[in-house]
């Protein structure tokens, strides 16, 4: 009887690629012009969202919000490390019942924290020719955000 409802469960939601049951997992996802808003769910475990390669091209230098894409991630509970392209354009975004939030500059934060990053030298979103939006929501767990190696610096 105990294992019925399991059972069902699987049955009626089978693991693909947007909906994991339990981790440790790893995602690396790349740009989209055809799926430019992705989701991905895992009830329990770890999970790392590289994004490091997300981009294939350098960015343009013209101004005009030419590209949005955007990611969300669920987890109940398990901790989250999402690794951002560098000198991109992005707004990042968590929030986590219990658990701390880290910050591309390693600030820890409680409950909710977002940023809008953009690369040095652009003065704010009006320059961003691309941009990608990361959402993270955990039940229980902590979440990282980290920044692929860059040879400039990013602004917040």
């Amino acid at each position: 009887m105990l294992l019925c409802v399991p059972l069902a469960f699987a049955a009626l939601f089978p693991q693909t690629d947007v909906l994991r049951y339990a981790g440790p997992t790893t995602l690396s996802y790349h740009v989209s012009q055809s799926d430019p808003d992705r989701h991905y769910v895992q009830l329990t475990g770890d999970t790392t969202v590289d994004l490091a390669d997300y981009y294939s091209t350098p960015r343009p230098t013209t101004s005009g919000l030419q590209s949005y894409n955007s990611l969300t991630v669920w987890t109940g509970s398990g901790n989250v490390t999402v690794i951002v392209p560098a000198d991109e354009f992005e707004f990042l975004s968590a929030q986590s019942g219990s658990g701390t939030i880290t910050s591309i500059g390693h600030s820890q934060y409680r409950g909710h924290w977002n940023a809008q990053l953009h690369p040095s030298g652009a003065k704010d979103l009006a320059d961003a020719s691309r941009q990608l939006e990361v959402s993270v929501y955990v039940g229980s767990g902590n979440v990282t955000f980290v920044q692929a190696p860059s040879t400039t610096g990013v602004t917040q």
